[in-house]
């Protein structure tokens, strides 16, 4: 599993550019608070654009459910693909306190009020995910 992980994080870190938006989404399910981020560029494909899985994962304690922590997270994810914080031009995210803190910590414009739209970033997300993960594993 370490060595899909791996060939996954190398492929997402190859394919993402100098600069994109980030749609970021937290939620809370069954008590566990998770984080989904994905990066958004410009693409030659028939959609215009595309998205990238960056993270998906649960936060510890409710603690880690600020904009610090979250910006802490964020920085820690992109320095996994060999980028900064200021790679991000955009947040894209709901239109929470949080958020609105979030990209005034990364100094970036929020798009905000886009719920409805995140799911369909995350669909498009996970499918690419889910295809890195298929190509490599049957390699192995």
């Amino acid at each position: 599993m370490h060595l899909v992980s791996n060939r996954v994080r190398r492929e997402i870190t190859r394919e993402l550019p100098e600069k994109f938006a980030t749609v970021f989404d937290g939620w809370t399910e069954a008590s566990i608070h998770l984080i989904g981020i994905m990066a958004l560029f410009p693409s030659a494909g028939k959609n215009r654009y595309k998205t990238l899985l960056l993270a998906f994962s649960p936060i510890g304690d409710e603690k880690s459910q600020g904009a610090q922590a979250h910006y802490e997270f964020l920085c820690f994810t992109l320095e996994q693909k060999k980028k900064t914080v200021d790679s991000v031009v955009a947040l894209i995210a709901d239109n929470c306190e949080s958020n609105k803190c979030l990209s005034e910590l990364c100094n970036v414009t929020l798009v905000g009020c886009h719920s409805h739209r995140l799911a369909n970033h995350q669909a498009r997300g996970y499918q690419h995910i889910y295809g890195l993960l298929k190509k490599y594993a049957t390699k192995n």
